[in-house]
């Protein structure tokens, strides 16, 4: 099986993040069939140790700093993410390096006959149920020391949540995907708790009371030993600027100590301190991680589309901030990291997101916006987001692709502007994709 193959076969499948209509997954998710699936390729996820990261925010984010600092300190780390911008392979890595072409091939060739073997007993898995199957598969094969993995959706039904045990983290919860897992904050944190092992370790990042209960209460009732930031956990914002910001942070095994990142906004020394909470707990189970692993790993890490940094004369900064949440750490970045004289949107998301609420949040930073569209099924059509635009008393300008919008853009921007790229993952890669046209005069 080539790879052109085995991309078919795993598109062949039914894909719920290119689904326009989600709303079945609620009432139809079960974990049943992908844990039969799962024996029958002999359980591979039990292979190592696991780092279990939920949340609505930051849990990509915190995943590349574990494994970045895991990594540094001589471990061979199974990471598995998602969504990609450019590529499955994106998704399942040794370290930071994707998996190959090949070994990608390889492992669909291992696992395809169980996928059909099941299709034909009316039991069919997802895509992203191949997906994660696919990474344990693989890390079982390269023999990981310790496996990181992202929720790809809530966590209580999510496919990566057939792991028997693990260490815990649930990042910042807002409301998103809310057809899916449910319209209120109650919700959302009852299904991100579900990854709450028996027993186990569990970092939380600052919640909102409301969600903070229901994971605590999901503890209790499991036996877990629940860490919060900003009470078990103590870190404190000190410098920053366009390339990065340093912080300092106190465990209950560590002094306050200072570290660097290259990582932009507030909400990442948030996700940093989550990380270095949970190598915290991996140390206290047997992992050895020196304090100067710790400092490489996070000033090496690299996460593209989170407040990425393309060109400094003028700014250029893309993000995938989706909900206003996101959008509001975003927007407290540009008021943090950059200095300039006007601020030019290209924005883009996705259907079933809170446009208004996002444009409500941008609207006092923005001078010009250019409504954009990405390739995607679930692209929001951009008149409704230059509508939206307008009412907002914002000046926009229609546009039919990103390429367009960039164009635009790039015609009309002054070395002492800021452009920002934000409102979706898929507009996002894209615009990192066009924008490298544009690199030789735009990267410091």
């Amino acid at each position: 099986m080539n790879y052109t193959t085995a991309l078919s076969h795993l598109l062949g499948l039914a894909d719920l993040e290119r689904m326009v209509d989600q709303t079945s997954f609620r009432s139809n998710s079960s974990l049943t069939i992908f844990k039969t699936f799962m024996q029958r390729l002999g359980n591979p996820e039990t292979c190592a140790p696991v780092v279990h990261i939920a949340g609505t925010k930051g849990k990509g984010s915190t995943c590349a700093i574990v494994t970045a600092i895991l990594a540094a300190a001589g471990y061979r780390v199974g990471l598995f993410s998602s969504p990609h911008l450019y590529s499955f392979r994106e998704r399942i890595r040794i370290g930071l390096n994707p998996i190959s072409e090949r070994n990608f091939s390889t492992i669909m060739s291992s696992i395809w006959p169980y996928v059909a073997e099941m299709k034909a007993r009316n039991r069919s898995i997802t895509t992203f149920e191949l997906l994660t199957a696919l990474a344990f598969q693989y890390f079982k094969t390269e023999q990981v020391d310790i496996q990181v993995l992202e929720t790809g959706l809530g966590g209580r039904l999510d496919a990566t949540n057939i792991v028997p045990e693990s260490t815990c983290a649930i990042t910042s919860l807002s409301l998103d995907h809310t057809d899916v897992l449910g319209d209120t904050i109650e919700e959302i944190a009852t299904e991100k708790a579900g990854i709450i092992k028996e027993a186990s370790s569990v970092i939380t990042a600052p919640q909102c009371s409301s969600a903070l209960k229901i994971i605590e209460n999901t503890c209790v009732q499991r036996n877990a030993r629940l860490i919060q930031l900003g009470k078990d956990i103590l870190y404190e914002r000190l410098e920053f600027d366009y390339k990065g910001q340093f912080f300092s942070l106190a465990t209950q095994n560590l002094e306050p100590t200072q570290y660097w990142t290259p990582l932009l906004g507030k909400h990442q020394v948030e996700n940093a301190a989550v990380a270095l909470a949970i190598i915290d707990q991996l140390e206290s189970s047997g992992f050895t991680v020196s304090p100067e692993a710790k400092s490489r790993g996070l000033a090496s890490v690299v996460w593209p589309g989170r407040i990425q940094v393309l060109g400094t004369r003028p700014f250029i900064v893309v993000d995938c901030a989706h909900n206003p949440h996101s959008i509001q750490k975003l927007c407290t970045a540009i008021k943090d990291h950059f200095s300039y004289d006007r601020l030019l949107l290209i924005i883009g998301t996705s259907i079933n997101k809170d446009l208004s609420g996002m444009i409500k949040e941008l609207a006092p930073f923005t001078d010009h916006a250019f409504a954009s569209f990405s390739d995607h099924p679930r692209a929001l059509s951009p008149r409704i987001i230059y509508r939206e635009l307008i009412d907002k008393g914002i000046p926009a300008t229609l546009t039919t692709s990103a390429q367009e919008a960039i164009a635009l853009a790039m015609k009309n921007i002054r070395s002492s502007d800021l452009l920002i790229v934000t409102g979706s993952v898929f507009i996002a890669a894209e615009a990192i994709r066009e924008l490298h046209s544009f690199s030789e005069n735009l990267l410091p």
